[in-house]
């Protein structure tokens, strides 16, 4: 019996007794024996029994250690003081029972008839039946008389004797039997007598004994064999037990955790007793032992343990103990696998991760089909893949890091910054990394001497820039035709190269003035200057001040390069950013420049500053921004934001010392990166990040402490503005759903905190409710189109710049804000309904308007410049189709023409809207043309028709072309030769001259038909008498009028660009390449001359007027040529590009710069331009 003394950390003290044969069971489960109340106690904590000669003590595989008298071991002999504990509760063994019992003990017991001290002198005398010790006093009587000698023979004193106290022999005494005379015979005379002589002494003479025969020293023989025998059968025995007692004590310091003695003691057992019966089992414990010694502690030697464990499985798999032992390996394989795994994790290892999996290979070998299940129910997996990625991160950051330092080395910031990106891309979160962090502000700084300053001072100009065309008239929509109020504000928009003023109140043009197609953002209002803008004219990369009342030039300065976005305006000072890199500052009143920086990096968005004035904070196109201190003018700084390349679609915001970047770094969603700027005012510090499902276009508006984000997803938040010194300051207050599609750009302007203004495809009114934490939308307006610019507010209404549905240009809305209604609309940059072409007396151009009226623009107009006001279509209106029209001119009918394969046409007459639709026998395959009063349609279904242009009455048999079996002919425009013959051709090369034949019955007849044998790449041109042919294989094609014979042919030296043209005044034809070639033909059909406009195309069609030619090319050069020999006269540059062909009107030469807008060039000008 032993008694245990339970104490459970709260001062309560339990006694517990307990036998050997009794397994005591410690934990909180109530099964146990011993139930632990603390917390760290685990449902069965350990175990207590009985063990040979000792309590012993040990940890359940849950636990996997205790804790005795101090110490962490698995299993350890419990004796009388030792302490288990566990948590704070602790089991101490008080009275232990761990020697043998009372009947067990042998006790010592004195002798017999010995005294109490011991020893002979003690001794009573003999006891009943004692034999009594042998006596030394022999008695040799007999033997002296056995051996007297014979008669007459001296007799020697015998020295032993010691006195005559013993008898003489008897003299008669006979000789004892068996034992002869000497003179008896040899006892060697035979050998069964020698054998006799042996074994029973006979035969020996006096004196010869042999002492091997006699019996005495034969039974001490066999004594001795027999005590040898006996020995060895005890040395068996003790080395029986000596081996026993070595594998306990090897297998007892196993389980007490003490491998190293274990296989000390194993090893020793081993080589002492090799063959014993537990050397099998002692060979695989003691490599068991090898693996534990490195899996237990404080510090397990992993890599070791998985040598051991594989040199266990090599070395012992063919023990037959092996098999009991292989769970145990399996295990210990698994706890290995484990800490591999978790030391790859931790420490990002490859070689650790590389041991892990040849582990988990060796796993599979030693746990067969069950070691899959076991890694799956320890998790294995899911760990390897997580140390994997650790160690792949790892990896990432000393490539990344290498890369880094190859940058700073080679003094190039740009690939620090793009092996940082890389690694932030792939491992978020080691954007803030020390090592990272500090390879940054290197590059920073690299960046920031490289800057440069440029103080010279620069005065703008006040007088326009030399303008060889005229003041730009354009068409404008409107949904009324109301005239401006000419008093206060006005709002701006770009259109087709054209800066707008647009009065608020009904939408009336104001003023435009050319800025160039290029031009990045509309006209900004300067604050106090009494409504003048400014902008940037992108044909001389130049910033204007412009006068906002009728758009007058105030001052000009040159840029030196393009830009993106506004200018900043800071008090007195303006300051501009350009694409290049360098940062301008203006002065407002004068234009003059004050200063420049040069960044020496892409530049992006409009420039913010801190909330003193002192610096600006420039944000580069990727990566990092720029501090400049304004006063002396000086890059202090560069700090790394991390916004990718193009990334930042808008400008910051700067919310107090918050400085906000919104970044739109995925396809389909983008991020706030808030910054805090340092009390120095140089230093950026990222103190948060938003992420917002969709992008963000426009500077987050704010208002009070209410931040919004709109994005193209028509997700709309609000955020509280918190203290700088609130670990996160921007906390949402609420938030609508986004939607799965885009709606475009979105713009917004915050009117108060609970009101946001937001135009989009989907414009809206949303208001915020704080309290409940909602925000609810009070009207959208979802037909205006994709927005284009950001919202104007005026007077209290807010003006849309959209999309229009249908063509270019700007379309603005004023929206009424409480009730979402529409003041009015207007449309710039309309294109004419049909294209603007002279009066036959040259003093105009002659168009229709959307309901098909006929819109003349008299030259005098166009000269002064201005608008065209038409009003836009109502529900309900008889308008023309939408597209590019064509007109024609049938006598004193006019046709107007839909877009290609159109089924009908439309037949003008005298009042508004006034239209008749015409049904065609077939759809159009190219133009038709008026011949003969009549109308010649080409249809799709490869016939000719001839028909009444009025009705579509048919006034002659159609044409039928013989059946082919390629299917129907694919018609081109057709060309009117003399004899009132016609040019008909066929994409496939096939050219016809065609006839009406005026029988009885009028029909369409083909009189000479040409087959060139190669495809046709544009429609033919006529002189009369000649046909002027384009073929695919890159050739020009004359042929005769009159029987369709070659005439000549050209080659070109590019992709057919424009023709073959026909002036009908003239009956000259031009055809003009890619390369810039042009060729012109006369009226004979003869070539006139070919020139080279130096790789410059044609934008459209000549204008030919007297012996003049006017060619107009896409790079906006245009040449004043000799029509008899192509010979240069004069040439100008013009900076608008144009959109087609000039038109000759009297002495004025109008050129189309827009699908909607003309401008005039005065040809007196022109002649005193000359280069």
């Amino acid at each position: 019996m032993a008694t245990l003394e339970i104490h459970d950390g709260k001062g309560r003290v339990e006694y517990l007794t307990i036998t050997r044969d009794q397994q005591v069971l410690i934990g909180s489960d109530p099964k146990c024996d011993i139930v632990l109340g603390d917390p760290s106690a685990l449902p069965f904590h350990g175990r207590l029994r009985w063990k040979t000669d000792r309590y012993k003590i040990e940890a359940t595989p849950e636990a996997r250690a205790i804790e005795v008298d101090g110490k962490k071991v698995v299993s350890s002999s419990f004796r009388q003081g030792s302490e288990l504990r566990v948590g704070k509760a602790r089991v101490f063994l008080i009275t232990p029972d761990d020697g043998p019992a009372d009947f067990e003990k042998t006790k010592v017991r004195a002798r017999p008839g010995a005294a109490v001290g011991g020893g002979w002198g003690g001794q009573m005398g003999g006891m009943p039946g004692e034999v009594a010790p042998p006596s030394f006093e022999a008695d040799f009587g007999e033997v002296e008389e056995a051996l007297d000698p014979p008669p007459g023979t001296p007799v020697r004193p015998n020295p032993r004797r010691r006195g005559g106290d013993r008898p003489a022999p008897s003299p008669s005494k006979a000789r004892p039997p068996g034992i002869e005379s000497p003179n008896a015979p040899s006892p060697f005379r035979s050998p069964v007598r020698w054998v006799q002589s042996i074994l029973f002494g006979k035969d020996q003479a006096p004196g010869e004994e042999r002492v091997l025969s006699s019996p005495v020293v034969i039974v001490l023989g066999l004594t001795v064999v027999l005590m040898i025998s006996l020995g060895f059968g005890l040395y068996g025995i003790i080395r029986e037990m000596s081996a026993d007692r070595a594998y306990s004590r090897a297998n007892e310091s196993m389980e007490n955790a003490e491998y190293r003695n274990a296989i000390e003691r194993f090893d020793a057992y081993l080589d002492s007793y090799p063959g014993h019966e537990h050397a099998s089992d002692a060979r695989v414990r003691s490599a068991m032992s090898r693996v534990r010694q490195f899996t237990t502690g404080g510090n397990p030697a992993w890599a070791s343990a998985l040598e051991a464990a594989g040199s266990m499985f090599e070395g012992t798999r063919q023990e037959p103990a092996f098999d009991d032992s292989r769970a145990d390996l399996a295990s210990a394989v698994m706890e290995i696998i484990t800490g591999l795994i978790d030391r790859a994790g931790r420490l990002a290892d490859a070689e650790a991760l590389s041991q892990a999996e040849a582990a988990i290979a060796l796993h599979d070998r030693v746990g067969g089909s069950a070691a899959t299940l076991a890694r799956d129910r320890n998790g294995v997996a899911d760990e390897l893949e997580g140390a994997r990625a650790s160690v792949t991160k790892s990896r990432h950051r000393a490539e990344a890091l290498a890369a880094m330092d190859a940058g700073l080395r080679a003094g190039d910031p740009e690939a620090t910054y793009d092996a940082r990106d890389s690694l932030v891309v792939r491992h978020p979160d080691l954007a803030d990394d020390p090592e990272v962090v500090s390879r940054l502000r290197s590059a920073n700084e690299l960046l920031r001497k490289e800057t440069s300053v440029e103080a010279d001072r620069i005065r703008a100009s006040t007088e326009p820039r030399p303008d060889p065309l005229g003041p730009p008239t354009s068409l404008v929509l409107r949904s009324t035709l109301e005239p401006a109020d000419g008093d206060g504000s006005l709002a701006f928009a770009v259109a087709d190269g054209l800066a707008y003023g647009i009065d608020p109140d009904h939408g009336a043009p104001v003023w435009h003035v050319p800025v160039g197609l290029d031009c990045p953002f509309p006209p900004v209002p300067i604050p106090g200057a009494g409504g003048d803008v400014l902008v940037v004219d992108a044909r001389h990369d130049d910033l204007v001040r412009l006068d906002g009342a009728d758009g007058r030039l105030v001052w000009r300065q040159k840029l030196g390069g393009p830009v993106a976005d506004p200018p900043l305006i800071l008090g007195n000072q303006i300051a501009q950013g350009t694409i290049e890199g360098r940062l301008l500052l203006f002065n407002v009143s004068t234009g003059e420049r004050q200063g420049a920086v040069d960044l020496g990096r892409r530049l992006s968005r409009t420039p913010v500053s801190d909330e003193l004035g002192r610096y600006y904070y420039v944000l580069g196109h990727s990566a990092v921004a720029f501090v400049i201190r304004r006063d002396p003018l000086e890059c202090v700084a560069v700090e790394y934001i991390g916004h990718q390349s193009g990334a930042a679609a808008c400008p910051p915001a700067r919310l107090g010392k918050y400085f906000i970047v919104a970044e739109n770094d995925r396809p389909d969603s983008g991020r706030w990166s808030i910054f805090q700027i340092g009390e120095d005012g140089t230093s950026l510090r990222l103190r948060q990040r938003l992420d917002h499902l969709g992008w963000t276009w426009e500077t987050p508006p704010s208002s009070g402490q209410v931040i919004w984000s709109a994005t193209d997803r028509g997700g709309i938040s609000s955020y509280a503005i918190g203290p700088y010194e609130q670990e996160d300051p921007f906390k949402l207050i609420a938030r609508t759903v986004a939607e799965g599609s885009r709606l475009g750009p979105t713009f917004a302007y915050a009117r108060t905190d609970r009101e946001l203004w937001v135009a989009s495809a989907r414009s809206a009114l949303y208001q915020l409710d704080a309290e409940q934490g909602k925000i609810s939308s009070g009207w959208t307006l979802s037909q205006a189109g994709a927005a284009t610019a950001p919202p104007q507010v005026v007077e209290g209404r807010m003006i849309l710049t959209q999309q229009p549905e249908l063509g270019r240009g700007a379309s603005l809305w004023c929206v009424e804000p409480r009730s979402g209604s529409v003041a009015w609309r207007t449309l710039l940059g309309s294109p004419w309904p049909t294209p603007a072409e002279p009066t036959p007396d040259g003093r105009g151009l002659d168009t229709l308007s959307g309901d098909g009226r006929r819109l003349l623009l008299p030259i005098e107009s166009i000269e002064a410049g201005g608008f065209v006001q038409e009003m836009l279509p109502r529900p309900g209106d008889r308008r023309l189709p939408v597209g590019r029209l064509r007109r024609l001119e049938a006598g004193d009918v006019t046709l107007i023409l839909p877009p290609a394969e159109a089924d009908h046409l439309y037949v003008r007459g005298d009042g508004p809207g006034d239209l008749t639709r015409v049904v065609l026998p077939s759809p159009l395959a190219a133009s038709p043309m008026v011949w003969g009063g009549n109308l010649l349609v080409p249809g799709v279904d490869g016939r000719a028709y001839l028909v009444d242009p009025r009705t579509g009455g048919p006034q002659a048999d159609p044409l039928l072309p013989s059946f082919t079996g390629d299917g129907p002919l694919r018609w081109l425009d057709p060309a009117l030769l003399d004899g009132d013959a016609v040019a008909l051709a066929d994409r496939d090369g096939t050219v016809r001259r065609l006839v009406r034949e005026d029988g009885g019955r009028p029909s369409l007849m083909v009189e000479v038909e040409v087959d060139l044998n190669q495809e046709l790449v544009a429609p033919p041109g006529s002189t009369m008498d000649t046909v002027i042919l384009a073929t695919a294989d890159g050739w020009i094609r004359a042929l005769a009028a009159r029987d369709l014979s070659p005439a000549g042919a050209w080659e070109l030296d590019a992709p057919l660009a424009l023709g073959p043209y026909t002036d009908a005044a003239t009956g000259t034809v031009v055809v003009a390449d890619a390369s810039g070639k042009v060729i012109a033909f006369g009226p004979g059909g003869e070539r006139l001359w070919t020139i080279d406009l130096e790789g410059d195309t044609l934008a459209g069609p000549p204008s030919i007027g007297g012996d003049e030619v006017w060619l107009l090319t896409l790079g906006g050069t245009l040449h004043r040529r000799s029509l008899f020999d192509g010979a240069s006269i004069d040439r100008f540059g013009l900076t608008p590009l144009p959109a087609g062909g000039p038109s000759l009107l009297g002495d004025a030469l109008i050129v189309p710069v827009g699908p909607g807008t003309v401008r005039p060039m005065p040809l007196i000008r022109a002649e005193s331009s000359t280069e």
